[in-house]
């Protein structure tokens, strides 16, 4: 009897990866829009001085191990049919999130994944 796509399991970790993920993101969004509230504050900020720019470094860091690491294996998962339905549905959120947020990645010069927002495709595509 075939499974159906309610019954397939998720990969083993999909959870903990995602969840890391969306707590990176979340931390992104709110490295942002500290720095968005401060310049609409009027408060002078040079090309360097982020704030702690020993917090963005260590963000960085973290990041990229997050983006070169989880999000290409949840990818893998994505196209394999491995991530579960709830896997899926945040996925695809999570791909919503980093594709809104690539211009406060380039801003703090931390890694950009090479993942599209293809909804049609499981796991999205590769920018190229």
């Amino acid at each position: 009897m075939p499974e159906t796509d309610a019954a397939v399991a998720a990969a083993p970790g999909v959870d903990v990866d995602l969840g890391m993920l969306e707590t990176a993101v979340d931390g992104l969004r709110e490295m942002a829009d500290a720095r968005a509230g401060g310049k609409s504050r009027g408060k002078q900020q040079s090309e360097g001085d982020s704030g702690d720019e020993g917090a963005v470094y260590a963000f960085s860091i973290r990041w990229g191990t997050l983006i070169f690491g989880r999000l290409e294996r949840l990818e893998h998962y994505s196209r394999a049919g491995r991530l579960g339905q709830d896997g899926q549905r945040r996925f695809a959120s999570l791909r919503r999130a980093l594709h809104e947020l690539e211009p406060a990645m380039r801003t703090f010069g931390v890694a950009v994944p090479a993942i599209t927002l293809d909804e049609g495709r499981p796991g999205g595509g590769h920018r190229r």
